[in-house]
């Protein structure tokens, strides 16, 4: 008995020491700089003063990041990494198993040690990337890709000071409190790693603040690689104030201090988008205020990730509630945290007039149509599109349709379409979603979140509206039906259909993306899309990205990588794949020429059925409750 009361007295010690280190630590600020005066070479500087003590010391650099729902952490951007204490370099090694462990020994005497960092701002990666954070006119810091942090200590716990250096005559925006600024150097307060890995801070030579109002001040900050980029017009100033009314009136208030909405505008810089708790990371094209088609095809991101405000940060699922970032995500309910999410913000880009009715009604369809190409939808349920979200985030386009793609966001926002819809009918329209919203969102929080859990959300439902929520979602989060989750459409009075003609966000879509501009209800790089009619999906120079091998494109031979040279004998172009399309409706014939591992194909193929356009259309005799849906909250 003796021997199990010492050997738990000595375990009680060494927990003490551990936690008053672990305190010790979380009370002494980390000191960062971030220097950006080198930008236009491709590197941002960071020096890190890191108060130790001597002995064994593990460093980790972030991985799992928030918001990217993989382990992203861009490590093999460093160039430079070098410790040093007192002036003397010391030696270091990394972690044979977590490789984004760095592991020292502290020598006798040392009280900091200085780290040095190089991060190359360069793009090393395809598509949808924070990779690329400078250009010739704007730099973006990502705090998470230019820090290293104390692995034993949680992220909330783990104070830091910091400090950037910005190029004269530079203009910046963040969430982050400011302390002092003086030619070009700006110290912020200290807050917790948490906190400022979720605060990046958008710097331009080309800058604009715009203030949006609201109960709790949302900010727009515009970043451009020329003042033409950030010109405003009145009309999209006021969908992006209707934008801050319409989100606090559906949930009602904000859970924030103070937002500020980044946006920047550059050709250079990857395009990305990114949810923070007191801001948001947008990165279109250079002319995408300018441009009717990129403004109407990427403005609802804007509202979806101003919806993350709520949910995913002030109330995260359980399992994205990790200590640190090196700790993985349990994704089972990312189909509530970018699902609903989703379906809110197409809901929200309505409400504040980005969209109309109309291409709301086309945006919903085109999900619906997606969903329903994927035949991959037999073999896998969307809920293991959830727990492997990692696998799917990088994956890429070819046999997209097989595999299954991040279909939590659309087939999620379908099925968030349907428990809206089904409380608006159960209850005879008294009640809505946006009841459940207000229930379930904070909007105190005192500096903390509030975790929930699939009980917690079926719990507020019923609250909102007795029903059996958990069956609801369950069969369709586990179906392996060919069709997709439609009910919503179906009871809000309206159904899927095709049509001949190009509906108007696909013609905005094809007219707008000749970039590698991720279109976020796409998902994937493509300007040329046949999906519908023949299976195919294409880049604009003809090759294939992905096809459907339930359709007669690949029933002809065409698969994914090939490119097509020829249609009906002529030189391809998307036009003229289009017209060849629509003519087949009419007795036209369709043969397309491809190369595939430089050998030449004919295909001849067997499709009568004319160009493909999904669009929404109304059953008579029915409520229309999706025109409910949309309508406007604060201006009623």
């Amino acid at each position: 008995m003796n021997s199990v009361k010492t050997v738990w007295n000595q375990l009680c010690i060494g927990m003490s020491i551990f936690l008053s280190s672990v305190f010790a630590y979380a009370q002494t600020p980390i000191k960062i700089t971030v220097d950006l005066n080198d930008y236009q070479k491709g590197i941002i500087h960071s020096h890190l003063t890191i108060p130790v003590k001597p002995g064994p010391l593990t460093l980790g650099y972030p991985k799992w990041i928030p918001g990217e729902h993989a382990p992203a952490g861009a490590l093999n951007q460093i160039i430079q990494l070098k410790f040093s204490s007192k002036g003397n370099s010391l030696p270091w090694h990394r972690d044979n198993v977590e490789i984004y462990d760095f592991k020292l020994n502290i020598p006798a005497g040392a009280t900091d040690l200085d780290v040095d960092l190089d991060f190359a701002s360069v793009d090393i990666s395809d598509g949808f990337s924070a990779t690329v954070t400078t250009s010739e006119h704007i730099a973006i810091v990502n705090w998470w890709q230019l820090l290293l942090f104390l692995a034993d200590v949680p992220a909330d716990r783990l104070m830091l000071q910091s400090r950037l250096l910005l190029p004269r005559g530079w203009l910046f925006g963040t969430a982050l409190a400011m302390q002092h600024e003086n030619a070009g150097q700006i110290d912020f307060a200290s807050v917790s790693l948490q906190t400022l890995v979720d605060s990046p801070v958008v710097a331009a030579e080309h800058f604009r603040k715009i203030q949006l109002g609201g109960h709790k001040a949302v900010e727009l900050d515009l970043a451009g690689e020329s003042e033409r980029s950030i010109r405003i017009c009145s009309e999209q100033v006021s969908h992006f104030t209707r934008l801050v009314e319409e989100a606090e009136s559906l949930f009602g208030g904000a859970p924030y201090s103070k937002y500020h909405l980044l946006l920047t505008l550059s050709d250079p810089l990857a395009h990305y988008t990114l949810e923070h708790s007191s801001s948001s990371d947008n990165r279109f094209v250079e002319d995408a205020l300018s441009s009717p088609d990129k403004f109407l095809t990427t403005a609802s991101t804007i509202p979806h990730e101003f919806v993350h405000a709520w949910n995913g940060k002030a109330r995260v699922p359980s399992g994205f509630d990790t200590l640190n970032y090196q700790q993985p995500l349990k994704a089972d309910l990312v189909w509530v945290y970018e699902g609903l999410t989703e379906y809110l913000g197409m809901v929200l880009t309505t409400r504040s007039g980005f969209w109309s009715p109309r291409d709301f009604r086309e945006a919903m369809a085109l999900d619906a149509a997606e969903m329903a190409t994927h035949p991959g939808r037999q073999w896998r349920s969307m809920e293991d599109t959830a727990v492997a979200v990692q696998l799917l985030t990088t994956a890429p386009a070819a046999w997209q349709t097989e595999r299954r793609s991040t279909d939590f966001y659309a087939e999620g926002a379908l099925i968030w379409l349907e428990a809206d819809t089904t409380i608006r009918r159960l209850s005879s329209n008294k009640h809505t979603l946006d009841n459940f919203c207000k229930l379930f969102f904070p909007v105190v929080l005192n500096g903390h979140s509030k975790t929930y859990a699939l009980e917690d959300v079926v719990a507020d439902l019923n609250a909102v509206q007795p029903y059996d929520w958990k069956t609801f979602f369950a069969q369709r989060l586990q179906s392996t039906s060919p069709a997709p989750p439609t009910g919503g459409i179906i009871q809000a009075g309206w159904r899927l259909s095709y049509r001949a003609q190009e509906t108007n966000i696909v013609r905005h879509l094809e007219r707008a993306h000749k970039t590698d501009l991720l279109w976020p209800l796409w998902g994937s790089q493509a300007t040329v899309d046949e999906r519908f009619s023949i299976g195919i999906l294409l880049n604009e120079d003809g090759t294939v990205l992905d096809v459907s091998r339930d359709m007669t494109a690949f029933q002809a031979g065409v698969t994914p990588g090939v490119k097509i040279i020829k249609v009906n004998h002529r030189p391809f172009s998307s036009s003229g794949l289009h017209d060849a399309v629509a003519q087949t409706s009419h007795g036209g014939t369709l043969q397309l020429v491809f190369d595939h591992d430089a050998v030449r194909h004919t295909a001849e193929v067997n499709y009568n059925g004319g160009s493909k356009s999904p669009d929404l259309v109304r059953v008579s005799g029915t409520d229309d409750l999706l025109t409910q849906i949309i309508a406007p909250n604060a201006l009623k």
